[in-house]
């Protein structure tokens, strides 16, 4: 018999175990250490309380891991994951699991609920159209680990514009930042990178801001660059500058004259036209592809 709980429900140990075993033979490894497991739900927004565990009387044997935010006076929820252990998939668990899901979203007052799947994950993604999501957006994981080109980004080179000023800031000044998207895909938002990078580009004369980027740098134990992580790259709507904007950002993002190193980007939106043509124009290639799906409730 099938009844559901929540991850509080479970030991962390045990939480991790059926993580890591609702995504084995997955398309990419997941899986998680009872650190990695913490940190990630805390960076998320994930809610061990509101996350649903499926059991088999007393074995856990799927979940759906659930984020919840509040962006421009909306409650949002998130599927941050939907695993279910390798014996029980194909006999209607996902379903049931997404089911209750949307079921407790709509108790707690959610407006949007979103998810991303990998595009080769037809199965998933058949479920969630049939479940009420629509797909909005394709997201590319762009990958470059070569020296960039000469070249690249020349346009940013210099300052594309007098008129333009660059600021380094903390990723939650984006919260007050008139066009941010926070409506892209949940783990490119400010609130899921507070440890990250933000820049802004700003108007000499007026002060605002006409352009970000919120980015990553990772190190390793000796201090030396093993990656930069792009999750957001935008210029303001309608901006006459949009490509100047777009690689002064890639420029200061990516530092081409730092040599080779893994450079890649995170669930970038395909409809970052610039940014994309961009990128592909200094050698990155497509590393992996997802979807992104949401429903109003």
């Amino acid at each position: 018999m099938i009844s559901f709980r929540t991850f509080s429900d479970l030991s962390l140990k045990d939480a991790v175990s059926l993580w890591n075993k609702g995504f084995e033979q997955y398309f990419v490894p997941v899986t998680l250490t009872v650190d990695s497991f913490v940190q990630r739900s805390a960076n998320e927004g994930i809610s061990l309380d509101l996350s649903v565990v499926a059991f088999d009387r007393e074995s856990p044997i799927g979940f759906v891991a659930n984020g919840f935010r509040t962006y421009q006076g909306q409650k949002k929820a998130w599927n941050g994951g939907t695993g279910i252990i390798p014996d029980y998939r194909g006999k209607g668990i996902g379903k049931l699991l997404v089911e209750r899901s949307i079921r407790l979203y709509k108790e707690q007052g959610v407006h949007l609920t979103t998810l991303e799947a990998i595009s080769e994950n037809e199965r998933a993604i058949k479920l969630y159209e049939k479940m009420g999501y629509q797909l909005k957006d394709r997201l590319l994981i762009l990958q470059n680990t070569e020296e960039l080109p000469k070249g690249s980004f020349t346009s940013a080179s210099n300052s594309p514009t007098p008129a333009f000023t660059l600021k380094k800031a903390s990723p939650a000044e984006l919260a007050f930042v008139p066009m941010y998207r926070g409506d892209r895909a949940w783990q490119t938002q400010w609130e899921s990178l507070r440890s990250g990078e933000l820049l802004l580009v700003c108007d000499s004369s007026s002060g605002d801001v006409i352009g970000y980027s919120l980015f990553r740098r990772n190190y390793n134990e000796q201090g030396e660059l093993t990656a930069i992580i792009l999750y957001q790259c935008e210029s303001a709507p309608n901006s006459s500058y949009e490509t100047e904007i777009i690689n002064f950002l890639l420029y200061e993002v990516f530092a081409p004259q730092l040599g080779a190193c893994k450079r890649m980007t995170m669930n970038l939106s395909s409809s970052c036209v610039a940014v994309v043509n961009a990128l592909l124009n200094a050698g990155f290639t497509k590393h992996m592809e997802q979807v992104y799906m949401d429903q109003q409730l």
